[in-house]
């Protein structure tokens, strides 16, 4: 997958329901039932486009780094950065060829320093080559955050869309967060991003 666990361990305490939670334990699970979208580590180029975009040396849980975003004034806005993938991310199949269907899960780690001053979180994928936020896309906003780390699993069912997007065929991305007013120096930091089945397996 491009990068290894800090400690040995993801520390992920998977929101899914209890018939599950057997298979929840161990990085076995990620193997077979995910597929990586995005990691944030030093091989993926990601452009700030609002907010101050830096490595998150502090906070982070594979590899090396999370990706922090920090508002960087006391007025409420949108933060975020983009990334246009090398190649097309086929999300309607998982890594060993297996179908994924729409109630299976994009399951993403964020952290937030302060859910006081934090609105939201949203993922937006993109069918563009170039991410402009203006094309066909799939996005997704959550507003249920703690402070510190949060483990989300969002059904493809849950995205809304723009235009008429396919997830065969996704080729940028945003990762973005709104800050309350007043929220100088508060960020989130991503960590990772992956389809994951719903229906797992070992």
């Amino acid at each position: 997958m491009g990068w290894s666990l800090k400690n040995d361990t993801l520390n992920v305490p998977l929101l899914m329901n209890a018939s599950n939670a057997n298979l929840l334990d161990g990085f076995d699970y990620f193997l077979v039932n995910g597929k990586e979208i995005a990691h944030f580590q030093a091989s993926e180029t990601w452009t700030s486009v609002a907010g101050t975009q830096a490595d998150d040396t502090t906070n982070f849980l594979i590899g090396t780094k999370s990706l922090r975003i920090t508002e960087n004034d006391n007025t409420g806005s949108q933060l975020y950065s983009s990334i246009n993938f090398a190649a097309t991310k086929d999300l309607t199949t998982f890594k060993n060829g297996a179908a994924s269907a729409a109630g299976d899960y994009i399951y993403f780690v964020v952290y937030v320093s302060d859910v006081t001053k934090t609105v939201g979180v949203q993922l937006i994928f993109d069918t563009a080559a170039a991410y402009t936020g203006s094309n066909i896309y799939y996005y997704y906003k959550i507003t249920e955050l703690s402070t510190g780390w949060n483990y989300i699993l969002a059904p493809k069912s849950a995205f809304s869309s723009s235009g008429t997007p396919n997830w065969n065929n996704i080729n940028s991305m945003a990762v973005t967060w709104n800050s309350q007013d007043n929220a100088i120096n508060a960020y989130v930091s991503f960590q990772l991003i992956m389809l994951l089945a719903a229906s797992p397996t070992l």
